[in-house]
């Protein structure tokens, strides 16, 4: 299960590099540029971007509007890794003892009783 949360996770990335990477095959992105967030919202859902724009308060709209400048890809993956650690930290108490050993040794103690 937490795996395939992983992945559902890792989908906008994917989505936003496979755009970028359409858009350098086509030719319209010589340099593989990767797109700004507000650039995508725009010229795909320019209605909703309006809607969100007008009635957002002017202090909340600030503090988003920085954001759309960045690259989609970049803000997948840190929505990403920040999704991955508030996971972690939530589910590391309820692991057993065994899953928390992190060790790097391949071989996997077995108890065989006694």
């Amino acid at each position: 299960m937490m795996k395939f949360l992983f992945l559902l996770l890792l989908i906008p990335a994917a989505a936003a590099m496979g755009h970028d990477t359409y858009l350098y095959y086509i030719g319209k992105n010589a340099n593989l540029d990767f797109s700004a967030l507000g650039f995508l919202w725009t010229q795909y859902h320019p209605s909703s971007f309006e809607y969100v724009a007008s009635n957002l308060p002017e202090d909340i709209w600030a503090q988003v509007n920085p954001i759309l400048s960045y690259p989609a890809l970049y803000v997948a993956l840190v929505f990403a890794a920040i999704m991955f650690t508030l996971i972690w930290l939530i589910t590391m108490p309820f692991r057993k003892k065994a899953d928390k050993d992190f060790s790097f040794s391949a071989q996997k103690k077995w108890n065989r009783g006694g």
